[in-house]
């Protein structure tokens, strides 16, 4: 009778123990999913929040209707509006927006196609025009376009270039006029003229194409909180050449979008906003060799670090 209690109870305690071990089981298994399912911070960054911090805002210019002005635009340039270029639609005043991206990295920065028919693009003055009224948008009249006269250096392979839904265009050899010009102040000045007769993005270029015995794809390899909507990559070539990168969604790697040129210097840029208002940046040179893939170790850096770095590059 004895045996058999005693025999009853170990029964009884083996279920307990098995029953407990199953509990921490469950428990441990939970806490690991959870520590692997576990993110430290909200990733609410964004890409356009990035170009947004980065990118000058543009200017806005005051016009009369049906009035002769002459507006400086920066340093360079300056606009001639006549009285009947604008298509106005009362007598409030017009509103010229006015945005520039005056090198290839302005152009990367704002997605603007940065090669036309196979060559890349390398702006010496690229600008984006618009005109609204009361809020209204308005046209400009073709048989009486504004001027831009932009002080430059005569450059024998520059030419003028008009953004469509089709990309970069060339307006021909009328399109952009070399000439001397007094100023206001009786100085006397040279540079590029320009007839605006439509609104949108234009750019003087010249066109690079890259000579190379070898070319190939370039990546680099971010773990995978760095996206294509949080991440902006390129890397620089010669002759101020800007080369895309984007997101390869079955490797997650960030590739080159065009092959580019083997054993040549190249200037690797990555920038990113995991978080809202925290930045990160990678910079390095170098030499490019088929096959190449880099592991770019992100630096939390201030816009204005990020900046600095940009514009000496």
């Amino acid at each position: 009778m004895y045996s058999k209690t005693v025999y009853s109870k170990n029964i009884a305690l083996k279920k307990y123990l098995l029953l407990g071990v199953g509990v921490c089981l469950f428990f441990l298994t939970s806490c690991n999913k959870e520590k692997d399912n576990f993110v430290p911070y909200e990733l609410d960054g964004s890409v356009s929040n990035l170009i947004k911090a980065l990118s000058n805002e543009g200017n806005t210019f005051s016009v009369a209707p049906a009035t002769d002005q002459i507006i400086k635009i920066d340093e360079k340039a300056q606009l001639k509006v006549n009285a009947s270029s604008l298509l106005s639609n009362g007598n409030t005043d017009i509103r010229l927006q006015w945005q520039n991206a005056n090198s290839a990295i302005d152009m990367e920065l704002l997605a603007l196609p940065n090669f036309t028919n196979g060559k890349y693009l390398v702006p010496v003055y690229s600008f984006q025009i618009e005109a609204t009224q009361e809020d209204a948008e308005i046209g400009i009249n073709i048989n009486s376009p504004m001027e831009l006269r932009i002080e430059s250096n005569y450059d024998a392979e520059a030419g003028l270039f008009f953004l469509s839904n089709e990309g970069w265009s060339s307006m021909g050899s009328q399109g952009l006029v070399f000439e001397e010009w007094i100023d206001e102040n009786g100085q006397g000045k040279s540079g590029y003229r320009i007839n605006i007769a439509q609104k949108g993005w234009y750019s003087i270029s010249t066109k690079v194409d890259l000579s190379a015995e070898t070319f190939s794809s370039f990546c680099i390899e971010l773990s995978g909180e760095y996206t294509q909507g949080n991440t902006k990559s390129f890397v620089v070539l010669e002759n101020e050449v800007v080369a895309p990168m984007t997101r390869v969604r079955e490797s997650g790697s960030f590739c080159t979008t065009m092959n580019i040129p083997n054993n040549q210097p190249m200037k690797l840029v990555v920038m990113s906003n995991l978080r809202e208002n925290i930045y990160q940046m990678f910079f390095s040179e170098q030499i490019m060799e088929n096959g190449l893939i880099v592991a770019p170790i992100m630096e939390e850096k201030s816009i204005d670090e990020i900046k600095s770095i940009l514009e000496n590059i």
